[in-house]
């Protein structure tokens, strides 16, 4: 009963092997991504950090997206690259660490006193040494030295069998020869997941640095785009209000009314403030330099102030035509009436 379970136990450990093998390969064949590799990810950071930043909104907005899940997809593959730090510290006290404990418990078993009892560590074993070769098929290791069957029909005899067979030199050679072989696959497979994860960290950051970039432009062409989608309520605004300049004027009294309309103030103050929101509305849009939008301004500026002061200077000269005018009349009336004054004491008097 016992070398049949042993047997059984056995083939198990074989067809288990058999169906990781198969899911492996299976699951890799499926697979639609490439495999990242080191020379792919430097060649993408040095394209990333040449390419230029378009300049449409649209391919602004496509840009962004695509670094977007770019930079979801090479996060996942940084994460799996660097979660093999702790595969090296795994297989040295999950998988080799649990089977020599296993087969030590079976070379010191007592097998003149308990041998009835042999199948509870032969069964761990078993277990230990199939979790095993499910792991080093991976990595081109073959457990089959590792197993054996018994001949024995007795329990003892299978109990002195098993540590005989465990405590062989040749045993001990095979198990020294996978576990090397397979620290050695394991370790250039380590390093080479430490440059594939230093060279996805270089990676994101070149496409961080881009999609800052992108980000950017894009901030820089919103307010265009706003003021372009609300342009019409731009125009609405700036009617009104030059409309309620103009019958604002209604507020005062005939002669300032008068004075404003014939001056022309009204209609400069309307066209300065239109012109004005236009220049404020491509400067927003960045559709005028620094340098021009000043110039601009200055020129507006200049002109009105000058205009103000020309103005006033204008009325100045001619108040003072008036009141000389004025003051000539009063003069002529004043000796008008004087001379009319003296003629008539000289017909008195005759």
């Amino acid at each position: 009963m016992l070398r049949l379970l042993t047997i059984v136990l056995f083939i198990a450990v074989q067809v288990e092997a058999t169906w990781a093998q198969q899911l492996s390969s299976s699951g890799s064949s499926t697979s639609q991504l490439p495999v990242p590799t080191l020379e792919m990810f430097q060649s993408s950071t040095e394209e990333v950090s040449k390419l230029p930043v378009p300049d449409k909104d649209v391919l602004l907005i496509r840009e962004l997206d695509r670094i977007d899940s770019e930079i979801a997809r090479t996060t996942q593959f940084f994460q799996k690259a660097s979660g093999w730090k702790t595969e090296q510290s795994y297989f040295d006290t999950d998988v080799a660490g649990r089977f020599r404990r296993q087969a030590n418990t079976l070379v010191q078993f007592d097998c003149q006193n308990n041998s009835e009892k042999i199948q509870v560590p032969l069964q761990a074993y078993y277990r230990a040494l199939a979790d095993m070769t499910s792991y080093v098929r991976d990595w081109g290791g073959d457990t089959t030295p590792l197993s054996f069957f018994q001949k024995s029909q007795d329990p003892i005899g299978v109990c002195n069998e098993v540590k005989t067979n465990l405590s062989s030199p040749e045993f001990t050679t095979a198990l020294n020869q996978l576990f090397e072989g397979v620290q050695k696959k394991l370790t250039e497979f380590l390093a080479n997941q430490t440059e594939l994860s230093v060279a996805e960290a270089k990676y994101l950051d070149a496409l961080k640095k881009r999609r800052n970039a992108v980000q950017d432009k894009l901030n820089a062409a919103q307010p265009a785009l706003q003021i372009g989608s609300n342009l019409w309520l731009l125009l609405a605004i700036l009617g009104f209000a030059s409309v309620a300049t103009i019958l604002g004027i209604k507020l005062f009294g005939p002669e300032i009314q008068m004075e404003w309309v014939a001056s022309g103030q009204v209609i400069q103050f309307v066209t300065v403030m239109i012109l004005l929101s236009v220049i404020l509305a491509l400067g927003l849009s960045s559709k005028l330099e620094e340098s021009t939008l000043g110039t601009l301004l200055g020129g507006i500026g200049g002109y009105v102030l000058a205009q103000g002061v020309g103005r006033s200077a204008a009325r100045a000269v001619t108040r003072a035509a008036v009141d000389t005018d004025n003051a000539r009349a009063a003069n002529a009336q004043s000796s008008a009436a004087a001379a009319s004054a003296s003629e008539g004491q000289k017909t008195g008097t005759q």
